[in-house]
């Protein structure tokens, strides 16, 4: 499913800092860096985020507190448009491997069950942006 790739929560990794907006979303309120099997990823002071989108239906899987630095930077990638750089299931995959870091992490089978939700869901929403661009060919997210 997901291999092992080496996390560092670069930032100390004390409370993560945000403040609620109106519409249920937070905007970070200092930079958040961390680095994935070598590559380092900053989220920038000011980026609003929703954390993990993982549906409702699959919400009991995980507490939320351990994989909101998780959810932060995939909200980030995928706000970027995932690039040919880093693909949404790559994004996907470091989702898991930052939701696997640190002292409150999530354990392998929350993680693991989360992500697959998160996999399922980035199918289905490609699948969706095909089809309503008239485009028939399988999604390949």
């Amino acid at each position: 499913m997901v291999g092992a790739m080496t996390t560092t929560l670069l930032d100390p990794p004390g409370r993560l800092q945000t403040e609620r907006l109106g519409d249920g979303r937070r905007r970070l309120l200092r930079e958040l860096a961390v680095s994935v099997h070598g590559r380092e990823l900053r989220v920038p002071e000011g980026f609003d985020t929703d954390y993990s989108s993982i549906p409702p239906m699959f919400a009991w899987l995980v507490r939320w507190s351990k994989v909101d630095l998780a959810g932060v930077v995939h909200d980030w990638l995928y706000d970027r448009g995932c690039t040919e750089q880093i693909t949404r299931a790559e994004a996907d995959r470091i989702w898991f491997c930052i939701a696997r870091a640190g002292a409150h992490r999530a354990n392998w089978v929350q993680a693991s069950l989360a992500w697959l939700a998160l996999r399922w869901v980035a199918v289905l929403e490609a699948q969706v942006i095909l089809v309503g661009r008239g485009d028939v060919r399988r999604a390949g997210a």
